[in-house]
């Protein structure tokens, strides 16, 4: 249900006209293309800041957008590394930028219990308030056969569908 929400709306889309690749994984190029199409592929003037985001990519256009939108930062040493896999957290801060920062909505005051997880501890400080508003508002949820969340393991296409359906 994720996958047909995402790619009948124009969100994600395959890889090629008869392939998806749900195990793929999710990049940052990818993760801000995605929020971008999802607000109808704003335009922003001027170029890239980052140096390793260049006019011929297809994420060039996301990428200005959610950075003059303070979606996303680059690294220390002026990239954005777009090509980089995210994690779970990483995906969750992004989502959580995009909701507090673009689109307004508060998120300060939902706060999911991360106790309640296995692997709690291992979420890296810039992301839990981020995963404590993932979690309570249920747009990512724990795994029942081990009860973790798995912050650290890296996001795949079939991932960013499921949050982004949830939410």
């Amino acid at each position: 249900s994720a996958v047909k929400f995402v790619y009948k709306n124009g969100y994600i889309l395959g890889t090629s006209p008869t392939t998806y690749e749900p195990a793929t994984k999710l990049s940052r190029g990818m993760i801000v293309t995605i929020l971008w199409r999802i607000e109808g592929k704003q335009r922003v003037e001027g170029e890239s800041i980052f140096p390793d985001v260049k006019e011929d990519q297809y994420f060039y256009e996301a990428v200005k957008w959610a950075y003059e939108n303070k979606i996303i930062s680059g690294y220390d040493n002026g990239t954005f590394a777009p090509n980089k896999s995210v994690t779970r957290e990483e995906l969750v801060v992004i989502l959580r930028n995009y909701t507090k920062k673009y689109r307004g909505i508060d998120t300060d005051s939902i706060k999911g219990d991360l106790t309640q997880f296995n692997d709690y501890t291992k979420i890296s400080s810039y992301a839990v308030s981020a995963m404590e508003w993932a979690i309570g508002t249920e747009v990512i949820t724990g795994f029942a056969d081990d009860n973790t969340i798995r912050c650290y393991s890296t996001a795949t296409r079939d991932v960013a569908a499921s949050i982004i359906y949830k939410y």
